[in-house]
């Protein structure tokens, strides 16, 4: 299983900074495939995941908590 960290592509111990710049980077690369209709759904689905890696990760009492 893929954990938040493989989602966004960063090393555990990468800033909240780095979080947030890795982040920003992969949404906009996969908004420009929602317009495709053979990407879209994979693309959604990818969405999903990074916002939700996003989430826990952009935070800094959730990060702690995830990395226990």
């Amino acid at each position: 299983m893929k954990t938040f960290y493989d989602v966004l592509n960063i090393s555990e111990d990468a800033s909240i900074e780095e979080i947030n710049q890795a982040y920003n980077s992969l949404k906009t690369q996969y908004r420009a495939y929602l317009s495709d209709p053979f990407n879209s759904a994979k693309a959604e689905e990818k969405i999903k995941k990074l916002d939700l890696a996003h989430q826990v990760l952009g935070n800094v009492e959730r990060k702690v908590a995830y990395d226990k």
